[in-house]
């Protein structure tokens, strides 16, 4: 009995600590949220989506005792005292401010003091004006905190990643020639990531949209942080994907708009919304994926363009997801797809029976949707260390850019899952711009805690 409370002591302690490295989000329009108190504390960042180059994304990390320790726009990255840090600037993470998921940040296994960013600086094909001082591709660099303040280590900054032919996949920004480039990444791709399933590695999956000749192509990459590096490989060499998979362009035919991929916080499902919502059994142990159902199909009419805000509710039972820039899905009631709708929608699909639930739109279309969405285009969507989901609302009542949605009992299937469409107010003259910083890995517990077998 003794050993028995011993044991038990200890894993209250680990998981009393668990998820603290997602314990404080800097985004948007320098706006930051501190999640070590209930409610959640706004605070002020450094980051700006205005600034040149700079994604709608951000990307911020803490300590294992939830203290800030970093955070960055892909571009530039700021040190816990909301100073720029020692060599960071210049990484090429720039994109027109419209890819979803273009860079993630993540601890190197066994290191409390080293992490990776990874960064995918893609352009649409299309644009026009002076590129920024950076390269397109996807690349990744090496923070050192040791120092306190850290630093972005000369000679690991702005790495180059391999195709699966072992070519760089890097280029020049060139408004008028990158795609002609085999190795052109389109804003349509992606990155997130997930914990290995033995605790101490970190999945880190790519789905790159390479886009030549007028085509685009889309696979699955898989890259595994470990304490030897990324794929075993020493810092400052080049990795290969292990084991791509072309995905069936089947899936994906119009590539109309943005998208965003999330793993479930059990490991077990990836789902990638983009005109297609598909769910994939997700390996946790081998990062391989394989089909499972696709979700949603969105009417390709024009009256919307992409799944742009996904998320698992914590019990990795049910999907929320958005119809950009018109709505959000919850899994519960199949609904009639084929009607052209021109308002938002929050969707909630429960992945057990298959079921699709419309829980809020905007306008209400009929009396099965109790409270209407405020604003013409909610975008992103985030779990937070509280277990809510977190909403970012953005369209025509500007107001509410100051404000983040919540979804408080995302477990719960229907309309008990209690959205408040202005559940958080962040700080005056912030803004949150759509997208909300992706978890360093989709788990329960801190990579660099010690684990309970």
């Amino acid at each position: 009995m003794r050993k028995l409370l011993i044991i038990l002591g200890l894993v209250v302690t680990v998981t009393s600590r668990a998820q603290l490295q997602n314990a404080n989000w800097c985004f948007g329009v320098n706006a930051r949220v501190n999640f070590n108190t209930t409610p959640p504390t706004p605070m002020l960042s450094e980051i700006d989506w205005n600034n040149p180059g700079a994604s709608v994304q951000g990307a911020s990390v803490s300590d294992a005792t939830g203290q800030l320790r970093f955070y960055t726009d892909g571009i530039n990255v700021w040190d816990k005292n909301d100073q720029s840090m020692l060599n960071g600037s210049g990484l090429f993470g720039s994109t027109e401010n419209t890819v979803q998921q273009n860079f993630v940040i993540v601890p190197k296994p066994g290191n409390p003091y080293l992490y990776y960013i990874f960064t995918l600086g893609a352009i649409w094909e299309h644009g026009t004006g002076t590129p920024p001082a950076s390269r397109g591709g996807i690349h990744y660099s090496v923070v050192d905190m040791s120092s306190g303040t850290g630093q972005v280590v000369l000679g690991l900054k702005n790495v180059v990643i391999n195709n699966h032919n072992g070519d760089p996949i890097d280029y020049p920004f060139d408004y008028n020639h990158t795609e002609d480039n085999p190795v052109f990444v389109h804003i349509k791709s992606r990155i997130t990531t997930a914990l290995h399933a033995d605790g101490d590695k970190i999945w880190v999956t790519i789905i790159p949209d390479f886009y030549f000749n007028q085509q685009h192509t889309r696979y699955y990459y898989q890259f595994l942080v470990t304490a030897s590096g990324i794929n075993g490989l020493a810092d400052g060499i080049s990795p290969q994907p292990l084991n791509p998979i072309l995905l069936d362009p089947l899936n994906y035919p119009n590539h109309t708009g943005f998208g965003v991929m999330k793993v479930s916080p059990d490991g077990q499902f990836l789902c990638d919304a983009e005109d297609i919502v598909n769910l994939y059994n997700f390996n946790n142990q081998t990062g391989d994926i394989s089909f499972n159902t696709t979700v949603y199909s969105f009417p390709w009419d024009g009256s919307h363009t992409t799944g742009f805000g996904l998320e698992f509710s914590p019990n990795s039972q049910l999907i929320y997801f958005t119809d950009n820039p018109y709505g959000i899905l919850q899994s519960g009631f199949n609904t009639d797809t084929s009607v052209i709708k021109n308002y938002a929608s929050l969707y909630q699909y429960q992945i057990q029976n298959q079921r699709l639930r419309i829980i809020f739109d905007y306008p209400p279309p009929s009396s099965d949707i109790i409270t209407p969405l405020p604003v013409v285009a909610p975008f992103g969507l985030q779990l937070g260390m509280d277990n809510k989901i977190y909403v970012c609302a953005f369209g025509t009542l500007q107001q509410y850019r100051n404000y983040l949605g919540v979804i408080n009992l995302p477990d719960v299937v229907g309309l008990g899952c209690n959205f408040v469409p202005n559940g958080l107010q962040l700080l005056p003259n912030t803004f949150q711009n759509g997208t909300l910083p992706q978890w360093v890995h989709k788990a329960s517990l801190c990579i660099n805690l010690p684990l309970i077998n």
